[in-house]
């Protein structure tokens, strides 16, 4: 798995999150669980503001940006906040090619240039 930032995230990929955080972000909690979903796009919310006749403005909520997400056939909105992973799935002939590139008795640079050539 591969860490990825929000702005990372492709339509139509899988992805693994780890949700640490609410869905507006300020409330973060210890029991954290994981969700694997397809990304299906970003979600700006915009915060909201008062304003008063003197022109002063207050900011009541930010401004905040949510990732949804599609799993088990429901759309799920996911903070920002949290974590996300790319899943990789190599083919069975780049593991076969791993395993050999590893069980070779070479120094780690020359197992490094080998891996540029495949």
């Amino acid at each position: 798995m591969i860490p990825t930032s929000l702005d990372g995230l492709e339509p139509d990929n899988t992805y693994l999150v780890v949700v640490n955080w609410n869905q507006t972000g300020d409330f973060r909690f210890d029991n954290e669980y994981r969700l694997i979903g397809k990304f299906i796009r970003h979600d700006y919310i915009r915060g909201r503001t008062r304003s008063f006749d003197s022109g002063l403005t207050i900011l009541l909520t930010p401004n905040r940006i949510n990732a949804i997400f599609e799993t088990k056939g429901e759309r799920v909105s996911i903070s920002s906040a949290n974590t996300f992973y790319k899943i990789i799935r190599p083919t069975k002939k780049e593991i076969q090619h791993e395993k050999i590139i590893r069980d070779m008795q070479l120094p780690d640079n020359s197992k490094h240039l080998i891996r540029s050539f495949l």
